[in-house]
C-alpha cells in the first residue's frame, strides 16, 4: 500500500469509527424492535391471516426500509475503511435491493415447544446477504406433473450402523412401489458398514454406495447422493429407521397432489428416546426426525439442505413453502418408519438456545431475500454464508464459514464477442469474477457489474496467459477457479469441482481437462502422451501431469502462485510444475460427456495458445525436463 494510501485509509478508519458507533446505537434499537415484533408472532392465534394484514401494514413496511437503509449504509462505511484486497468482499458480494412494499409471503409456524425470544438468545441473529445463495423467482417454474410411475431416488446417509444396516437396507429394497434406486451415503464409519452395503450391492442392481472421506453429517451424505441420483423424485430417509412396506407409495400418493413439491411424514421413536425431540423443530415429543419426499426440479430451482449437522430439514421445509406456498408441503398420514430400538439417534441433539438461534437466523435470511423479490437459495457445498448459525451446528467447525469462490480469467479483443458467453455461465456460480484484460483500452459494458472486477490491461503488460493469476494475491482465502473465456461452462461446475477439493481435502488441484506426459519424456506435445480432453466424459477421477488453466480450482491453502513465477504463454506448465514441486496431486475429475462447451472460435486471427506452440514446442520440453521424472 502506498504512503497515500495509508494517510487516506487512516482518515476514513478515524470517521468510520465515529459512524459506526451512531450505527450500532441504530442497530440496538432496530433489535428490540425486532424482538418485540418476534414475541408478538408467537401470540398470533389465527396466524396466517392476522400474520398477512400485519405485514402488509405500515408499521411493518416501515420498520422493512429502516433495515434496508441500516444495512445499506453499514455496507457503505465498511467498504471505506476496508483495504484493497478485502473490498472486493465486500463491494461484490454485497446485495443492495431496496425494500419492497408488498406483503411477505405467509411464514410457515413450528409446531412442538414455543421458540425462545430472540431477545433472549444468547447469540446475536444476523444475516449478510451473498448473491450466491438467492436466485430469481422467474426461475421457479412452479410443479410439473411427475411421470406414472417414476423412478425414485432413495437416499439414506449412515455412520457405523454395522448392527442395523441389514434390516434398514432389507426394508426399502421390500417396498410395494419398486421402480426405485437406492442411494447409501457412508459417513466415514469406523465399522464394517461398507462391507455389509457391499454385500447387498452385489444381491440387488439398484443399490449404490457414495463414501465420504470424512464426517459431514445426514444432510451433506443427503445432498451428495442428490447431486448423483438418476430418479424424477428424492425420498430422504434418516439413518437407523426401518420403513413400513407402503413407504413409498404413501409418500407418492401425497407428492402428486395438485401444488404439492414435497410430502413428510415422522417417524416414531424407539422407546427409550421418545421425549428427546429438539425444541423448535416442528416435532412433538412422541415423532422421530422427519422423511421427506420431493420432486427433483425442487433442488434446481431453491437449492440443497443447508450443510450443518441438525435442523436443516426444518429450513428446507419452510423454503418449499416460501417459494411454492404454504400447501406445497403435504404430511403422509401415521409413522412410515420407525426407530430401531437400542440404535441410539445419531442425529445431532442441540440446546433449545442454539436450535432456536438457528431458526430465527434462516427465517430472518428468507424474509431479507423475499423482501428484495429474490428467492433463497442453498448450494452444495454452503462456502460464504448469508447467516451463521452457532458454531456447533457447523460442519468441521468454521471451515465451512466465510470461504468465496472466486474465479480468474484472462481474455484479449479478438475474444469479445465470445467472453459475455464465458462470463454469463460463470457469474451465477461465483462469488467474484477477476478478468485481465489484455490490451484493451476499455472495460465493455456487459462487464460492469459489481461482482466483476475488469482491469484493462493498456498501460500494463500483455500478460497473455499468466493474466488469470494477477489478481490472485489480493484474495485472502477461497475456492480459486482459474477459466478460460472459451469456454461455456455447466451451472453445477463450480459446486462440483468445489465438493471434489473436497472430497481431496484441500489438499489437490482438481480440473477437467488433464494430461498424463509420456513416460520418460521426449515431447510435451508428444503423441503417446494420454489426454482427458474436457469435452470427453470421464468415468472416474484420474491422477495425471497437468491441468489445464482453463477447467482448474483448488483451495486457496493448497498452494499460491504469484504472476511472475510463471512462464508467459505457459501457465498450465508453470502450474504443473509449482505442483510437483509442491508435492500437491493434479486430478482430472469423472465427468459426463460433453459437460463444458467450448465456444467454437476458428481462425488464425483468433488462435489458442495450444494451436500456437503444438508445431514447436522445443520450449515446453526444456523446461519440463529440467524438473527430473514425470511418472506418476
Amino acid at each position: 500500500m502506498t504512503d497515500n494510501r495509508r494517510a487516506e485509509s487512516e482518515r476514513d478508519t478515524a470517521q468510520v469509527q465515529e459512524l459506526m458507533q451512531k450505527l450500532a446505537q441504530l442497530e440496538k434499537a432496530l433489535l428490540v424492535q425486532s424482538a418485540r415484533l418476534d414475541r408478538a408472532e408467537t401470540a398470533i392465534k389465527d396466524a396466517k391471516q392476522r400474520e398477512d394484514r400485519l405485514l402488509s401494514g405500515p408499521v411493518f413496511r416501515t420498520l422493512n426500509r429502516i433495515q434496508a437503509v441500516a444495512r445499506s449504509f453499514n455496507r457503505g462505511l465498511r467498504s471505506g475503511y476496508r483495504s484493497l484486497s478485502q473490498r472486493w468482499s465486500e463491494r461484490g458480494l454485497r446485495a443492495r435491493a431496496k425494500p419492497v412494499e408488498a406483503a411477505q409471503p405467509p411464514q410457515p409456524s413450528h409446531a412442538g415447544a414455543p421458540l425462545l425470544p430472540v431477545e433472549d438468545l444468547p447469540w446475536p441473529v444476523q444475516v449478510d446477504r451473498k448473491l450466491r445463495m438467492e436466485r430469481n423467482r422467474t426461475l421457479v417454474v412452479g410443479q410439473p406433473p411427475i411421470p406414472s410411475e417414476p423412478l425414485i431416488t432413495v437416499i439414506l446417509t449412515t455412520r457405523d450402523s454395522a448392527l442395523y444396516i441389514r434390516d434398514i437396507l432389507q426394508s426399502v429394497l421390500q417396498q410395494t412401489y419398486s421402480r426405485f434406486e437406492l442411494l447409501v451415503v457412508d459417513d466415514a464409519s469406523r465399522d464394517n458398514t461398507c462391507a455389509l452395503v457391499e454385500e447387498c450391492i452385489a444381491a440387488d442392481p439398484r443399490v449404490r454406495l457414495i463414501r465420504l472421506n470424512s464426517n459431514r453429517g445426514i444432510y451433506w451424505g443427503w445432498n451428495a447422493a442428490i447431486s448423483e441420483a438418476r430418479g424424477e423424485v428424492i425420498a430422504l430417509l434418516p439413518d437407523r429407521q426401518v420403513c413400513l412396506p407402503s413407504y413409498l407409495d404413501e409418500h407418492l400418493k401425497a407428492l402428486r397432489k395438485r401444488g404439492v413439491a414435497a410430502s413428510l411424514s415422522y417417524g416414531e421413536p424407539a422407546p427409550e428416546s421418545a421425549s428427546s425431540a429438539t425444541p423448535g423443530l416442528g416435532l412433538a415429543p412422541d415423532v422421530a426426525p422427519a422423511s421427506l419426499m420431493l420432486k427433483r426440479h425442487v433442488f434446481d430451482e431453491i437449492g440443497y439442505f443447508d450443510t450443518v449437522k441438525a435442523l436443516a430439514e426444518a429450513e428446507m421445509r419452510d423454503r418449499v413453502q416460501l417459494a411454492y406456498g404454504a400447501a406445497s408441503v403435504q404430511s403422509v398420514t401415521g409413522h412410515m418408519c420407525r426407530t430401531i430400538p437400542g440404535s441410539g439417534n445419531s442425529n445431532l441433539k442441540t440446546s433449545a438456545e442454539k436450535s432456536a438461534h438457528y431458526i430465527r437466523s434462516y427465517q430472518a435470511w428468507h424474509r431479507a431475500v423475499s423482501d428484495a423479490r429474490s428467492q433463497p437459495y442453498v448450494p452444495f457445498p454452503v462456502t460464504n454464508r448469508s447467516f451463521a448459525p452457532h458454531e456447533d451446528l457447523l460442519v468441521e467447525g468454521k471451515r465451512f464459514l466465510a470461504e468465496p469462490i472466486v474465479a480468474f480469467m484472462a481474455t484479449f479483443p479478438k475474444r469479445r464477442k465470445h467472453l459475455a458467453r464465458a462470463v454469463q455461465s460463470l457469474l451465477p456460480q461465483v462469488d467474484h469474477l477477476y478478468i485481465y484484460m489484455n490490451n484493451y483500452e476499455e472495460i465493455p459494458e456487459f462487464l460492469l457489474n459489481e461482482r466483476i472486477t475488469a482491469l484493462p490491461a493498456s498501460h500494463l503488460e500483455d500478460l497473455r496467459d499468466i493474466g488469470k493469476f494477477y489478481h490472485m494475491p489480493d484474495v485472502p482465502t477461497g475456492y480459486f477457479f482459474t477459466v478460460d473465456d472459451d469456454i461455456e461452462y455447466p451451472d453445477n461446475y463450480c459446486d462440483t469441482l468445489v465438493r471434489k477439493i473436497e472430497d481431496y481435502d484441500r489438499k489437490a488441484i482438481v480440473g477437467v481437462h488433464g494430461v498424463i506426459f509420456e513416460q520418460p519424456l521426449q515431447r510435451f506435445f508428444s503423441p503417446n502422451r494420454t489426454t482427458f480432453r474436457f469435452q470427453r466424459a470421464l468415468d472416474v477421477d484420474a491422477k495425471v501431469n497437468l491441468i489445464g488453466t482453463g477447467t482448474m480450482a483448488f483451495h486457496s491453502s493448497t498452494i499460491a502462485f504469484e504472476p511472475g513465477s510463471l512462464p508467459k504463454g505457459m501457465a498450465d506448465i508453470g502450474v504443473a510444475i509449482a505442483a510437483k514441486v509442491n508435492r500437491v496431486d493434479m486430478i482430472a475429475i469423472a465427468r459426463p460427456e460433453k459437460w463444458l462447451t467450448p465456444i467454437l472460435v476458428r481462425g488464425q486471427e483468433d488462435q489458442s495458445l495450444w494451436e500456437e506452440f503444438r508445431e514447436n514446442d522445443d520450449e515446453h520440453t526444456e523446461i519440463l525436463k529440467q524438473h527430473g521424472d514425470w511418472r506418476l
